[in-house]
């Protein structure tokens, strides 16, 4: 599986606002970044697109929202309370993001890390 926890910072919401509120924020932020590796992920037959999902520890989403093939199962990593998870579980979803290094005619392609990075931008 190759995705990223998404935990609400080094902050303690939970002093701040009720457990529900942070809940509901680290679902927000799920989906957005989802939604940008979704745009992001390279198309071959659509399956990694379709394979990019979010899960809470109460909820998830995402899996076959985008057109293309479908991907063959969807269990992914369980987040803890108070975060969340966006992902793929394909196999070949690692080597898509990160490249293989001794395979130059499979270079990197990026659309998880790039989304982090535009969410942080459109933040700042």
């Amino acid at each position: 599986m190759t995705g990223f926890t998404i935990t609400p910072s080094h902050i303690d919401y939970s002093k701040i606002i009720d457990e529900v509120t942070v809940e509901k924020l680290i679902k927000g932020e799920c989906i957005i970044l989802r939604s940008f590796a979704v745009e992001l992920a390279p198309i071959k037959d659509g399956q990694l697109k379709n394979s990019i999902m979010w899960k809470t520890a109460k909820e998830k989403g995402g899996l076959n929202e985008a057109r293309g093939k479908t991907p063959h199962n969807e269990e992914i990593t369980e987040p803890q309370e108070k975060e969340g998870y966006v992902g793929s579980n394909l196999e070949y979803a690692g080597p898509v993001e990160y490249g293989i290094k001794d395979k130059p005619n499979y270079p990197r392609q990026p659309y998880l890390r790039p989304a982090i990075d535009y969410s942080k931008k459109v933040r700042e």
